[in-house]
């Protein structure tokens, strides 16, 4: 079988090969219904379990132990020859999109192996790219028995009424090819024209997943909305969400320097117009939370690698998108140090090299008005570090869970101390557990917060909170 061929070439009896979604696109553009022209791209499977059965990474811990290698040699596959030949008369970069699947694929890989698949190359789902035009309204549409009426949901832009009939009419007539009842996900670009055919559920109907232009791509990726908050990823593995507006990584969270610089390199390049922060290392001491500036001041050798890091991605790789960020900070005249000893290792505050603050301690806020006179370009609110100091219990304690699910004290304090930071104009990125809280995100909002860093596995959440916050506050 060929790795690559022309959806026009895609018969509906090829569904157990290539999936549902796929022949079902296919069936309908036989019959004459509007389907953008397209390719199929079938998986690498044979490469990618080579690669897996060669470094005996077929089970979940060693897959993850060596998942950084894992990426690394699976993002070398090299291209099938037919997508060249069938993308040659198309304004797409070939390369860049045959990096964009083998990262979907290593995310359906990665997934399959955390939820125990025993073999999770056969998961890998084929993948297909429809082109289209410039795309001026996107939705989907379904024909609801119950009510024998068809029901259109517009995502994106606005319809006029001719091609509103022309959309009624068409779920319609469509409603008489099959036996199962479908969801359709269409655009409008010069033409009306169906993106997706998926089965009718209610998870379908409550949570769409409908498709997005990328150039001259369409990609299924969540709809979500449009914040003024910033949300930040955390870069706690190799796996970014292209729609953040920005990343960290926490240093001690790597394995060493070559990780660190690997990953911040990585983020860097991948995204050129998002701000990476590394934040510098916070790691452990008799504090009991990190010990933060002070530690790194004591052990400078660990500081250093950490700023070499900094230096190789801004000035040799010229990834002028990386600033930094200090760990938890105890005093103005730590901060002062800190920023003497970067100084003198080449970082300093200049173009677009920002310097972030973490507050993770009361004290921060207390006194914030002498730390900006040092001079700061922003600052990370740690809340889980500013939870736990103000209610007097360590934060990773299994027996702190029931007080870490009070948010009062929190947010009196931020209400009456945030202010300070919100007058001086600097941005205020905030990150930790409590952001679960919706109480504590409705303070941020009413604040006007900057950015937010929720838990990966919480980003799509948090941004429908803030879209319904910020047009209620």
């Amino acid at each position: 079988m060929l790795k690559v061929l022309p959806l026009k070439a895609v018969w509906p009896e090829d569904s157990l090969i290539l999936g549902e979604e796929i022949a079902l696109l296919a069936k309908l553009r036989q019959t004459k219904f509007p389907v953008p022209d397209g390719i199929v791209i079938s998986v690498p499977r044979d490469e990618i379990k080579a690669i897996l059965e060669r470094g005996q990474w077929v089970d979940s811990a060693a897959f993850e132990q060596h998942f950084n290698e894992i990426k690394r040699q699976i993002l070398k596959i090299e291209q099938p020859v037919e997508l060249s030949q069938l993308l040659a008369n198309k304004k797409i970069k070939v390369a860049e999109l045959w990096q964009r699947l083998l990262r979907e694929w290593l995310d359906e890989l990665r997934g399959a192996s955390h939820r125990g698949v025993k073999f999770p190359v056969k998961v890998l789902e084929t993948k297909y790219c429809l082109f289209t035009g410039v795309i001026k309204v996107s939705g989907k549409a379904y024909f609801d028995r119950a009510n024998q009426d068809t029901e259109i949901v517009i995502e994106t832009g606005k319809l006029t009424a001719p091609v509103l009939k022309d959309l009624n009419d068409m779920v319609i007539k469509l409603k008489n090819v099959w036996l199962k009842d479908y969801v359709y996900h269409w655009v409008l670009d010069n033409t009306l024209q169906i993106t997706r055919v998926v089965p009718y559920s209610d998870q379908e109907l409550v949570a769409p997943e409908p498709k997005i232009a990328v150039g001259n791509l369409v990609w299924r990726e969540p709809a979500l909305p449009v914040t003024a908050t910033k949300v930040y990823w955390s870069l706690d593995s190799l796996v970014i969400d292209p729609r953040c507006d920005g990343v960290m990584l926490a240093a001690e969270t790597t394995a060493g320097v070559e990780e660190l610089r690997f990953k911040l390199i990585e983020a860097a390049h991948s995204y050129p117009g998002k701000e990476v922060i590394l934040r510098f290392g916070n790691y452990p001491t008799d504090f009991g939370v990190g010990g933060g500036c002070f530690e790194l001041l004591k052990r400078k050798e660990v500081l250093e690698r950490e700023v070499e890091a900094v230096l190789y991605a801004r000035n040799k790789r010229q990834l002028l998108n990386v600033s930094v960020g200090l760990p938890t900070v105890r005093s103005v005249a730590e901060l002062m140090e800190i920023k003497r000893t970067l100084a003198a290792i080449g970082v300093t505050r200049k173009g677009s090299m920002k310097l972030w603050m973490e507050i993770g301690l009361p004290e921060n806020l207390v006194n914030f008005d002498q730390y900006a006179m040092v001079g700061i370009d922003g600052v990370i609110v740690n809340l889980a570090s500013l939870q736990a100091w103000l209610g007097g219990f360590k934060p990773d304690a299994s027996e702190s869970a029931a007080y870490q699910q009070n948010y009062q004290s929190l947010g009196l304090f931020l209400e009456s101390m945030l202010k300070k930071v919100t007058k001086l104009r600097l941005p205020i990125l905030v990150t930790g557990r409590p952001l679960q809280a919706v109480e504590i995100v409705k303070i941020l909002v009413k604040l006007g917060v900057w950015g937010v860093l929720p838990h990966p596995a919480n980003s799509d959440e948090i941004r429908w909170q803030l879209s319904k916050l910020e047009r209620s506050v």
